[in-house]
């Protein structure tokens, strides 16, 4: 799985969300989940391509998950967890035949529910993790009661979802909590941290930063792909800028119209 699949488990432009979206309360169990050994995200994505999803940086399109679910798989058990936005008719199928072909479930096993009934036991079978933040639908969930699993659960072996993961900027100490991918250090506190809307680096202090037209740079971008008209002064995006035939240099919108409309007035005067 490509660690993007997890980091847009709820980012999308096909007008949903869960807990799970780069800025929900569980954001950090996206990370959880890519730490194991037994998620893996299905998904359905828009035909359109790679696309700007809405807390991705500019610089790193992805899929447009319309629809995703998570498998969570052993060598004794195959469960299926939630699906998102909808439940997709005839899914179970396609899940069930796929993961036969890649010899992910268990031989002969089909899919079987477990009923609501069954709930108080299902901590013997299903775990999370030691210091994990997702959130656990088989566990959790008062929408998905009625899970659908193939194979034999076994509490002997229980299914172990998420592992623990360090702040990803001092990679050191652990989370603060579910709704942070960074520790609580003040040289890390998650508020001080930006991207650049170019290449998508970590900012780490404003003051390394520049605005300009609704967008934050960091000093490398800024010095690429900014400069300022010659003419006037003004600060413009390098490939949205004229050349100016006069100055011989790059300059803003303003400043070249009036040397078009000059040069039409000196024709006109000769």
């Amino acid at each position: 799985m490509h660690p993007l699949d997890f980091l847009s488990l709820s980012e999308n432009n096909s007008n949903w969300r869960s807990c799970h979206a780069l800025d929900g309360d569980y954001r950090a169990g996206n990370l959880n989940y890519m730490a194991d050994d037994v998620t893996i995200v299905a998904y359905i994505k828009s035909s359109s391509g790679d696309e700007k999803l809405r807390e991705f940086p500019k610089s790193v399109p992805w899929n447009n998950k319309k629809w995703r679910a998570l498998l969570f798989i052993n060598e004794d058990v195959c469960y299926l967890g939630r699906q998102y936005p909808f439940a997709a008719a005839g899914v179970e199928d396609l899940l069930e035949k796929v993961l036969h072909e890649l010899k992910l479930a268990p031989e002969d096993s089909q899919w079987t529910t477990w009923t609501e009934e069954t709930s108080s036991i299902r901590p013997e079978y299903i775990k999370d993790g030691k210091d994990t933040y997702h959130y656990n639908d088989l566990l959790k969930s008062t929408l998905y009661k009625d899970i659908s699993y193939m194979g034999h659960p076994n509490k002997e072996h229980p299914m172990v979802i998420g592992h623990s993961v360090n702040c990803l900027c001092c990679g050191a100490r652990k989370l603060a909590g579910a709704d942070s991918f960074f520790c609580w250090s003040d040289a890390t506190e998650p508020e001080q941290l930006y991207y650049c809307d170019c290449c998508g680096a970590t900012i780490n202090d404003l003051e390394d930063a520049t605005f300009f037209d609704d967008e934050i740079y960091c000093p490398s971008c800024f010095e690429r792909y900014v400069t300022q008209c010659k003419n006037c002064g003004s600060y413009i995006r390098k490939d949205a800028a004229h050349w100016s035939r006069k100055l011989q240099d790059l300059v803003c919108d303003w400043c070249y119209d009036d040397e078009v409309t000059l040069d039409i007035f000196d024709q006109e005067e000769e």
